[in-house]
């Protein structure tokens, strides 16, 4: 007799929903994570931690979307993605934000998109930096039509 098996796959999704600052112009910021939906051998360290542990080695596919704000310039935005501390490269992406009223703070999404080969325990981190002292990763609350839905400042999931 045959038997047949799938394969068992490893995810996590986790995400936020509050704003989060660097310290200063072009200090790397770690973005934290406030709630998982989702884990399967993929989970954080600590609750509102910015570290994801991995707990099997593969090959993983890690999608990130921050959205970003400023009331100033935005200039020289970028995100990238760090493994146990080492920033991964070619993984970064850049963006500027460009402010359009001085009332209103414009706001771009970054999205990453990399495949990483992680050993078992690998700690998988996103991090943003700008030249822009203001650049915030933004959540954006619920309104009246057409926003009826909050948007996260970050979402974030891995999976094999």
């Amino acid at each position: 007799s045959t038997i047949t098996t799938r394969p068992v796959f490893v995810n996590g999704q986790s995400s936020d929903f509050t704003n989060q600052t660097q310290t200063g112009p072009g200090v790397p910021k770690s973005l934290t994570y406030g709630s998982t939906e989702v884990t399967n051998g993929v989970a954080l360290v600590a609750p509102g931690s910015s570290q994801i542990q991995v707990s099997k080695a593969g090959v993983y596919e890690v999608s990130s979307i921050i959205q970003l704000g400023t009331l100033s310039s935005g200039q020289n935005t970028i995100a990238y993605l760090s493994v146990n501390g080492t920033a991964v490269n070619p993984s970064a992406q850049r963006t500027n934000v460009f402010q359009s009223s001085v009332s209103v703070a414009p706001t771009n999404q970054l999205c990453l998109d990399y495949i990483l080969t992680l050993a078992a325990n690998d700690i998988v981190e996103v991090v943003f930096a700008s030249s822009d002292a203001g650049m915030t990763a933004t959540a954006l609350t619920a309104g009246p039509a057409p926003d009826t839905a909050s948007v996260r400042t970050i979402i974030r999931s891995i999976t094999t």
